[in-house]
């Protein structure tokens, strides 16, 4: 059996410690280049819960979102 020591070796004194991203920043190419990521708006047809959704152009979802967000606006903000 052979064991290799891990080059996490350095201490935390500036200039002499490992210089790696964090996990989060090492795994964004994972989350970034997943099948399963949505790459466009999309806008649910059927229930809630059903999984049926539908594409929808970028500017409907903007339109969406900005009557959302005056429907939803606080009186004494204006």
């Amino acid at each position: 059996m052979v064991y290799v020591e891990t080059d996490n070796t350095g201490d935390d004194r500036y200039g002499d410690h490992q210089v790696r991203a964090c996990l989060r920043g090492r795994s964004i190419r994972r989350r970034i280049n997943h099948p399963d990521r949505l790459n466009y708006p999309m806008k649910r047809v059927g229930k809630r819960g059903e999984g049926k959704f539908e594409r929808i152009s970028w500017q409907e979802a903007l339109d969406i979102l900005a009557d959302r967000s005056e429907k939803h606006r606080c009186p004494v903000w204006q």
